[in-house]
Order: structure tokens, then sequence, then C-alpha cells
């Protein structure tokens, strides 16, 4: 083990240490550049778009100065000139990238969801690509820009240079620190904001959108065949999710408690010949409607809250924005022969019996 350590730390002797930064300043300035060219490929103005969804100010701008931010400010890393100076900018675009956009999606960057014979198939990556390039543009800041660079000729690794370097790297350091605090407050600000809005269906206008775990956090309440209206089988399925709670609480009283959210799946179907018979089954999501119990009268001013429900549908293209406009013309009709029984089948849902 001596033997080895030791010719180890002859091969990476001070004439060596230094060639480290070849294969930080390859991948880290082809990187950049990849992006910056992937966005004037794909449109500058599509790169505008996502920044002024994001909230971000001045998009038009921002979009430019990260896309010459990336193509410039990797080529000049690829170079190894005037890294010390290009990293800020860079690991700026970075964090914002962090905080803008990864951040919610955890850690890793590679989620292997699922492998069919499409392919592989990956979920939403994390921040931490952005930060093993912080890390590359870090280590060339305070460790040199390596060999056969730019920085090199011009700097003449001065004495002055030294100085420069040092001071920006604790620059980049101190951004580190100021931006992990930064993510830091975000990941707990975001937990307890998810925490606070866990089950909401509903914002402060009166907007309903489809809850987006219902399948797996909402309890199954039953479900609907629709006759077809010639020949065999059923034209439509509609299944029907009810929010944590309401079954037990219907079962109790006999009623919907406030809040209770109904969510009505519509599907297309499709039928043929099995082993059983015809058999009809679901083949394409048609969309949602979505029901609210509301018996405070929480948004008279909404013409899709009324008669103790907020009223939605959405297509399955829209499932956060609503194509009803008045619960009165647009929803309640169907469901008028159940009046009595608060505007719901409840015959239709065994689980609501005792």
């Amino acid at each position: 083990m001596n033997n080895l350590i030791a010719s180890y730390t002859r091969l990476t002797s001070h004439v060596y240490q230094s060639w480290y930064a070849i294969p930080i300043r390859v991948i880290v300035g082809y990187g950049f550049m990849e992006h910056g060219y992937a966005k004037i490929m794909h449109g500058p103005e599509s790169f505008t778009t996502i920044l002024h969804a994001l909230g971000m100010p001045a998009p038009g701008l921002l979009a430019w100065a990260t896309i010459l931010i990336e193509l410039f400010g990797g080529l000049a890393v690829f170079l190894g000139a005037f890294i010390p100076i290009v990293s800020i900018p860079m690991a700026i675009v970075l964090f914002v990238a962090i905080f803008t956009v990864h951040l919610p999606n955890g850690f890793s960057s590679i989620k292997l969801l699922s492998v069919d014979a499409a392919g592989a198939h990956f979920g939403q990556p994390g921040y931490e690509t952005d930060l093993l390039y912080f890390a590359g543009l870090l280590a060339l800041v305070l460790g040199g820009s390596g060999p056969l660079a730019f920085d090199n000729i011009i700097l003449r690794r001065s004495s002055k240079a030294t100085k420069t370097k040092s001071v920006l790297g604790g620059c980049m350091m101190a951004l580190l620190a100021v931006a992990s605090g930064a993510a830091y407050a975000q990941v707990k600000t975001t937990e307890i904001a998810a925490a606070e809005n866990a089950g909401r269906v509903d914002d402060a206008e009166g907007n309903l959108r489809v809850p987006a775990d219902y399948r797996t956090a909402y309890q199954f309440l039953g479900s609907w065949a629709v006759a077809a209206d010639q020949g065999q089988g059923s034209k439509e399925m509609h299944v029907v999710y009810a929010s944590p709670g309401t079954i037990s609480a219907y079962r109790q009283d006999g009623r919907f408690p406030d809040g209770s959210v109904l969510v009505k799946e519509v599907f297309e179907t499709t039928t043929g010949a099995m082993t059983t018979g015809n058999v009809s089954s679901a083949k394409m999501l048609k969309g949602w409607f979505v029901m609210m119990r509301d018996g405070k009268n929480s948004h008279p001013d909404n013409k899709l809250w009324g008669d103790g429900w907020g009223w939605s549908w959405f297509d399955a293209a829209t499932p956060s924005k609503t194509t009803s406009t008045n619960y009165k013309v647009d929803c309640q009709p169907c469901h008028i022969p159940a009046q009595a029984s608060d505007w719901i089948y409840v015959q239709g849902y065994p689980a609501l019996k005792q």
C-alpha cells in the first residue's frame, strides 16, 4: 500500500497536477456552449417565453444574456481564457437555473421512471448537474486553468494574477455560501406552502383545478357505464373518486361535509369480444368533472359556485383551466334529478352505504 501511494505521489507531482484542468475545461466549456447553441436552434423567442412563464423580469433581455454567457463563457472556459472573470456570470446562470427550475425536483439529475419498448423514460432533472458545473468552475478558479490555456499567456502567473485569482475564488465561495442559504430557505418555504395547500383544489377566487394526486390520495367512490346509442356496449365510462374522509363522514351523517371534493373521470370506451362476452373498457380520457362541497357560499360572485357546490368541467388537455362558465348552464342540468340527494346520484355509489 505504501508503495502504491508513493507511486501515485510521483505521478501527481507538480508537473502533472495542473493537467486535471484540461478535462474540466473541455466538459464545462463544451456543456455551456451546447446549451447556448440549443437555445439558438430552438429559437431565442422560445426561451424568452419560458423565462416569461417563470416570472423573470425583462425576459427578452435575460434570454439573450443567458445565451451569450453560455456561448462565449463556454468558449472562454474551453480555451482557458479569462476563467476567473467569466466564471462569475456563468455561476449566476447556474444558480438562477437551480432556483427557478431545478430545485423543486430534488437533487438527482437522472431519474429513471420506467423502461418499455419505446425506451427509457426519465423524470424532471434536479440541481445535481448545476452543482457539478459550478464545482468545475470553482476548481478552475482556485486551481488555475492548467496547461494549454490562454490565461497562462495573458497572466504569466504573476503575483498580481495570483492575488486576483484568490480574490475571485473567495467571491465564488461567498456566492456558493449565499446560494446554499437561499436554497435551504426556498426548500423550507416550498415545504411549508405545500403542507398548507395540500389537498386544496380551489384558489382565493374560487377557480377549481383537477387534483394531481387524486388516483393515489383519494378514495374510489364508484363508476358508471353510459350505454352506446346503437349496438352493444358502452360509449363512455365514468370513474368517480372522493377526497379523503368524505366517505366515512357521509356514512356517519348522511351528507357530504364542507370541503369534500368529487372527481369524475370521463373515458371514451372501446368494446370488443373477450372470454366473458362483449366487454367495454376505458380507451381515452376525455376530461374531468370536479365538484367541491361548499355550504358557506364562499364564492358568491363566482358563477361556477352555488347550490352548495363548486362545479367545473376540464378537458383532458387542460386539467388546471376549466371550460365551464356558468354552473347552472354547463353543469347542473345533468344533476337536477338528484337534487333531493344534494345533487349527487348517491344510489350509484355503494361505498356510501352503511
